[in-house]
């Protein structure tokens, strides 16, 4: 996102956080100059509701996220409003205020395109010729025998046989209907609608009005009365016979002109900003446009000031050359349902909640729910889905838009006028007014800017290491806020990876399975386990697990230190002391193999091995993979939780996005960290911080925590580095061939998902997951950082990868530290350096709800492996 759209952006976001909590006086006055007109009796009155906007998502201090802006669609019936119009004119007029031009700098092609938007929908027209309409199913225009012949001479001379000529009729034709021997009219409203052509005709000062009257009278006589007599009598049944001559000519004029135009709806514009709305609103009213000819509609528009302009929710529209990012995918966005997920819905709300239809609509009462369902915008995913699910509760569910009463008008122009004259202005039509609820403010967790950080590392951590995903997610471990959480492909995928992409843990893992032992009592920090480093790894009947470079060469090593440096051998020894029923129960209660829950749509369980009919696990295989972090797959999500609650010491609390709930300065609620579930012990969990700190000092997180104790107080590590086995395609080839798919608007087949088993295209004979777990502790407040980096590649200028350049530390550990220490308020590098352009707008900041005027208006089981940590 460029500075100048940035800028603009923020800018735009402050005046429309301004507006939608401007007075009731404000959204009054606007309504009168929108719907200050009508077509009912005078004294009938009409209510207009403001839209009910979503609510306002913020993050922890205040700073605007998403939020709904007023905006306008500019709509109108070209049935009702070229009768009194001039076509050429007004779109000339209307285009100039919407694109902030003079009207002599609008070409010709520009104001004949948008006038194609004012009339009738013609997938046949040219972009930049006249708009034609032909009158289809005739009914009364339709010519043949001597008739057509009359047809053809007014048209020639502009006037009916016996009456003076007045020069040929531009604009209109005969054409002959398909497979019938009977002609009927086209006719181009640009043209036959002129300025030009009616002062020609009529002379100079002829409204478009009395143009158009005059031609339907015309074209009464040359239909004649016989025909337009039997039409209208059909129509109008047994009050024929009491219609004075008057309302006969009125009802010829409008079945004519149903004909030659039928189209009562368009939009013509949509997302208008209010600067441009008044405008058009002082227009409407110089140029008496009523509101059933043409008027603007409010609509609420979410906005977001985090995300770039031209980002698209729907991920498959083509493959781009260059992927847009979304540095807040987590907010999610709104969408409209398709009509088989629509269905769906329907058929659950009819079962479960059947009050919850229209039964007083006069169709179908669930076809009337799937229509709204199809067309009414609504929170898809994300932090948009879980505020809309927040506030579907008490109270937040009595949201009340603003109302207001008035009096329908039609004040023709020469009535108008005269008020002018006088110098007064046009009395006004409103009656009553009623300002909504207050809007509903949701503050989560999130840090705004940190956020923006962690999208630009995992972004850079994609191109540098040639990887096919990376995520990320900070929180605070005391209370399970999260600070921050992103994915960035380097592929178009669908989802959002946090909770939705399973993985490999690795030595992550062991961490936990550590903890499971502690607790049990089955190990101590202390006690010596054999590393069979003589044997390059351990041997378990036919299985061998070797170990990664660097491991220790000692016959000997404790536990507290197989932990820290991540070895095989002895994490398969203390795992293999916990039963397998227990250990998995551990893991379950962890979150393990379950879907978190969270609320943003949908989630992955993840995988988690099944005991056999023994009641346990096969030793040699399954529970030794377990111990080391394989033969499971968990999501970015489920492993941050399960990691947070041994940091934590034990307690499980589940990873929360929101805050607080707020709407006015008294109705409000603030979430506090719930009680947390006690899972593992607190000594267990303790040994385990030890170990992890000597991890970090002096094991395989040394190189990554390397000058910088001195900022914090504590630091923990978790390495890990999962090798993909044989039978598992690499993530690049099985993102690259779902993208491919989806371009081509479909699915990868059976046959294609199991050719990619296995799959090496992307160059490399081994495929990888990168991860390190960070926790930092600086003055009391502690905070973790998860990064997962998939599939990375480096390659060397043989084209063979990197040595070395797979490992958690190596790849996931430099951006880790860097977002640990953005998060806890440090220059993210060690000298200082400034953090570089995120290309990001500044976010404008909430302004504060006391202040606000209660009346204000707003509108995815397969065998693993390791090799490394």
């Amino acid at each position: 996102m460029g500075p100048a759209v940035a800028a603009g952006l923020m800018v735009g976001l402050i005046l429309m956080a301004v507006a939608v909590r401007a007075g009731a006086g404000l959204w009054t006055g606007l309504w009168t100059g929108q719907w200050g007109r009508g077509e009912a009796s005078a004294s009938a009155q009409r209510e207009v509701q403001g839209f009910t906007p979503a609510p306002t998502i913020t993050d922890r201090n205040g700073r605007i996220l998403a939020m709904s802006v007023p905006v306008y669609s500019l709509t109108l019936s070209p049935q009702s409003m070229w009768r009194s119009h001039t076509p050429e004119f007004m779109s000339r007029t209307i285009l100039a205020i919407l694109t902030d031009r003079r009207v002599e700098e609008l070409s010709s092609g520009e104001v004949r395109r948008f006038l194609g938007q004012l009339l009738e929908h013609d997938g046949r027209a040219e972009a930049n010729e006249p708009r034609v309409l032909t009158v289809q199913d005739p009914r009364l225009l339709r010519f043949e025998g001597p008739r057509l012949r009359e047809v053809r001479d007014w048209i020639e001379h502009g006037a009916l046989e016996g009456q003076p000529t007045r020069g040929e009729l531009s604009g209109i034709r005969l054409v002959r209907l398909a497979g019938d021997h009977a002609w009927t009219i086209q006719w181009t409203p640009e043209v036959l609608l002129s300025q030009s052509l009616r002062e020609e005709h009529l002379g100079d000062g002829t409204s478009a009005r009395y143009w158009v009257n005059h031609l339907l009278d015309e074209l009464n006589s040359l239909v004649g009365p016989t025909v337009m007599h039997e039409r209208l009598r059909s129509r109008a049944g047994v009050t024929w016979s009491s219609l004075a001559a008057s309302e006969v000519r009125a009802l010829s004029r409008d079945a004519i002109w149903n004909e030659l135009l039928d189209c009562q709806y368009r939009v013509a514009k949509k997302f208008i900003d209010e600067d441009r709305a008044q405008i058009l609103r002082e227009m409407f009213a110089d140029q008496a446009v009523s509101s059933y000819q043409m008027k603007l509609e409010m609509q609420a528009r979410r906005t977001y000031a985090m995300r770039p302009s031209d980002y698209k929710p729907s991920p498959f529209v083509h493959v781009p050359g260059e992927v847009v990012h979304d540095p807040i995918q987590v907010l999610g966005f709104w969408g409209r349902m398709d009509f088989s997920a629509a269905g769906a819905r329907a058929e659950q709300v009819l079962e479960a909640q059947p009050g919850g239809l229209n039964w007083n609509s006069l169709g179908d009462p669930r076809e009337d729910l799937v229509d709204r369902l199809v067309n009414e915008p609504r929170p898809m995913l994300g932090l948009e889905l879980l505020a809309r699910d927040y506030l579907a509760q008490e109270p937040w569910a009595q949201a009340r838009p603003s109302t207001m009463k008035a009096r329908p008008r039609v004040l023709p122009r020469d009535r108008r006028n005269r008020w002018a004259n006088l110098g007064r202005a046009i009395p006004s039509d409103l009656l009553s007014a009623q300002g909504g609820s207050f809007p509903v403010e949701v503050e989560t967790t999130l840090d705004a800017p940190l956020q923006l950080y962690l999208h630009y590392q995992l972004s850079q951590a994609v191109t540098r290491q040639g990887a096919a995903l990376a995520m990320g997610i900070v929180l605070d471990t005391t209370s399970g806020e999260v600070l921050a959480v992103d994915a960035v492909h380097a592929y178009r995928i669908s989802g959002f990876a946090p909770l939705q992409h399973t993985f490999t843990p690795g030595s992550t893992t062991k961490a936990l399975i550590m903890a499971a032992a502690l607790d049990q009592g089955v190990v101590q920090p202390d006690d010596l386990f054999k590393t069979f480093a003589d044997q390059e790894g351990i041997q378990l009947g036919s299985r061998h697990i070797s170990e990664a470079r660097g491991a220790p060469k000692e016959p000997e090593i404790t536990a507290s230190l197989a932990l820290a440096r991540s070895v095989n051998a002895v994490m398969v020894q203390i795992g293999g002391l916990v039963p397998a029923p227990v250990l998995r129960e551990y893991l379950q209660r962890l979150g393990f193999s379950q879907r978190p829950g969270v609320g943003l749509g949908p989630e992955a369980p993840g995988y988690l091995p099944a005991l056999n009919s023994k009641d346990s696990w096969s030793p040699h295989f399954t529970h030794a993979s377990i111990s080391m972090g394989h033969e499971l797959s968990v999501s970015l999500w489920q492993m941050a939780s399960a990691l947070a609650t041994v940091v934590r010491g034990g307690e499980q609390l589940p990873l929360r996005l929101v805050r607080a709930v707020r709407q006015g300065p008294e109705n409000g609620i603030g979430f506090v960290a719930p009680e947390g579930e006690r899972v593992l012990g607190a000594k267990a969990c303790d040994q385990v911080r030890v170990m992890m700190e000597r991890g970090a000092r002096e094991g395989t997180g040394k190189t990554v925590t390397k000058d910088h104790w001195g900022d914090f107080d504590q630091l923990l590590s978790k390495t890990g580095t999962a090798q993909r086995v044989r039978t598992e395609g690499c993530l690049h080839d099985e993102h690259r061939a779902l993208e491919e798919a989806a371009a081509e608007g479909r699915s990868l087949t059976r046959a294609e998902r199991a050719q990619l088993r296995g799959s090496r295209d992307a160059g490399h004979d081994n495929c990888y997951t990168s991860s390190i777990c960070l926790v930092g502790r600086v003055e009391g407040r502690e905070l973790m950082t998860f990064i997962v980096v998939e599939d990375p590649f480096v390659p060397t200028e043989s084209g063979r990868r990197k040595l070395y350049s797979h490992f958690g530390s190596k790849v996931a550990g430099p951006p880790a530290m860097r977002i640990l220490r953005m998060a806890m308020g440090l220059s993210p590098e060690l000298d200082g350096a400034p953090v570089a352009d995120l290309g990001a707008p500044s976010i404008p900041a909430v302004p504060s709800q006391g202040s606000a005027d209660p009346g204000s208006s707003q509108v995815v089981e397969q065998p693993w492996m390791e090799n490394g940590r």
